[in-house]
């Protein structure tokens, strides 16, 4: 397979991902682009636009960082001259006397003169980036790198010397992530090459994986990041996602911040345009920076296991648990909770959504922001119900011995449409109580209710549910008993989740006086943009 797929090692990939990105600055090319042409003629795009590209880019970042005019490099030929050949070494002959006509410079050698900052200076010990070395030098180099000439000793080793600290050694038990070794080099023929045949051309693009997000005090780049998943498609997506929230934040003050949250947006959308869920339990941001050492800063775990995976692909579930609850925290105080963001990091919703109900039933002066009534009910509806077939589907997991029966996988298609059943019943019980009580008795009997969720009193809900039902006998007993038969299916006989469907009960009652138009909606949506207090 010519098309470039992703390793398994995080390194090698993120040099696969630079390349796209090379490639993409440079050329215009997505990855898309780029993966036709590499399966039309991979000879031309790794020995002609790749060389011109990298040199280019170095060349480009040196005078922007002068501030000169870009007017001093020539512009970069889209096509190749007529290629005859099929010979790579050919190729790259040709590839290298446009730099030789352009890029040489004279001054104590013969050379092209290749600056070690900005993104380059991750190479600063490497290679034909070395003062010393003169062009005929820099070209042997490069064809090295290209695999067009056998590798000498002296490649490997200046490779080595920059790069072997940030390659994987074995999983510790502790950080679920390979730790970086800085005492035992991983740079062989062997295991570079198992990896991808064209390994060194990636090691060479490490560094254009990673967006900057972080300035000093002179604007200079010293923080990047890079969001990786075992999936090229979905990683790049990402990464292009990720990239622009950052850009068009502009309170870098509050960058790191944001920084998780706009990770997440990155993500859903991507997940939602590639329909990708099976790669996305093993994801991570990676961070290093650039200052007198190269530092790996952070490598931070944000796998979404399959499960909820599942339910953002859905757009109802994923619209309405996309939104901030106000919720108190006993060691926190007041802040708001993004139900999105608990959903994904495999967070219990529920103590969400009691807390929430509990700052409205002691808000007596209406300090908390309302939502109109149909979103009140949705907004914590959704995240009940969701929460409590994530409950069920955890506690019956374990029940099936056979990991690949077809009852297996078809669990995780069927949960979606057993929300989706529940909401429809829900929404039965909030018209029937709605029909059945007065806004005054019904706020009175909502606190009684919600109080014994509240205490786990599971029986005592039930009793006092039937009560309060039964004092309304002589209005629509057809009514009654569908709400009695929910109250005996999802409540009394249900073992590992019955606060969520009790919590029903709650907000149909509450809904009845839920303030109406008091453009609550759209200031929650605001809160979407990532404000933190």
């Amino acid at each position: 397979n010519l098309e470039l797929e992703f390793t398994g090692n995080w390194f090698i990939d993120g040099g696969i991902l630079g390349f796209v990105n090379l490639m993409e600055e440079v050329y215009g090319w997505d990855l898309e682009e780029l993966q036709k042409r590499i399966r039309e003629d991979p000879k031309v795009v790794y020995y002609w636009y790749f060389p011109l590209a990298f040199i280019y880019l170095n060349k480009k970042e040196k005078v922007n960082k002068k501030k000169r005019g870009l007017k001093e490099i020539p512009p970069l030929p889209q096509e190749p001259p007529n290629l005859t050949c099929s010979n790579g070494l050919e190729i790259f002959e040709k590839a290298w006397e446009w730099v030789g006509n352009h890029f040489i410079e004279v001054k104590n050698k013969k050379r092209v003169d290749l600056s070690t900052s900005g993104r380059f200076y991750y190479f600063h010990n490497l290679l034909f980036f070395q003062p010393k070395w003169e062009v005929e030098h820099q070209k042997i180099s490069f064809m090295e790198i290209l695999g067009l000439k056998e590798i000498e000793k002296d490649v490997l080793r200046y490779i080595d010397k920059t790069i072997s600290k940030f390659l994987p050694s074995t999983i510790s038990e502790k950080d679920n992530f390979s730790n970086v070794s800085y005492t035992k080099s991983f740079i062989t023929y062997k295991n570079l090459f198992s990896f991808n045949s064209k390994a060194l051309i990636f090691l060479l693009c490490f560094p254009f994986a990673f967006i900057p997000f972080i300035l000093d005090k002179n604007g200079k780049n010293i923080g990047n990041i890079f969001f990786y998943s075992p999936n090229l498609k979905f990683t790049y997506f990402v990464n292009k996602k990720l990239a622009k929230l950052i850009e068009i934040s502009r309170d870098q003050s509050r960058i790191q911040e944001k920084i998780f949250k706009f990770t997440w947006e990155a993500i859903i959308d991507s997940i939602i345009e590639t329909q990708t869920v099976w790669t996305l339990e093993n994801m991570y941001l990676i961070k290093y920076k650039l200052q007198e050492k190269q530092k790996i800063e952070e490598v931070e775990y944000i796998g979404i296991p399959k499960l909820q995976a599942t339910f953002i692909l859905d757009d109802s579930i994923r619209d309405n648990l996309n939104f901030y609850l106000p919720v108190k925290r006993a060691d926190k105080g007041f802040q708001r909770v993004w139900l999105l963001e608990e959903f994904l990091k495999n967070k219990p919703l529920l103590t969400n959504i009691i807390s929430y109900l509990h700052l409205r039933l002691s808000d007596s002066e209406n300090q908390i922001p309302k939502f109109s009534k149909v979103k009140f009910s949705k907004v914590l509806l959704y995240p009940a119900l969701v929460d409590a077939k994530i409950k069920e589907f955890g506690e019956r997991k374990g029940e099936e011995k056979r990991i690949f029966d077809e009852l297996f996988f078809d669990r995780y298609r069927r949960v979606v449409e057993d929300v989706k059943e529940d909401l429809k019943s829900a929404r039965r019980i909030l018209k029937s109580l709605s029909n059945l009580f007065e806004s005054d008795e019904a706020e009175k009997y909502a606190r009684i209710l919600f109080d014994l969720v509240r205490k786990s009193q599971k029986f005592k809900f039930v009793n006092s549910m039937l009560k309060i039902l039964n004092q309304k006998r002589d209005k629509d007993l057809e009514t009654i008993r569908r709400v009695i038969n929910f109250l005996f299916e999802k409540v009394l006989n249900n073992k590992f989740s019955w606060q969520n469907y009790a919590i029903v009960f709650v907000v149909a009652l509450l809904s009845e006086i839920e303030g109406g138009d008091h453009g609550g909606d759209e200031e929650n949506r605001r809160n979407l943009e990532f404000e933190i207090e």
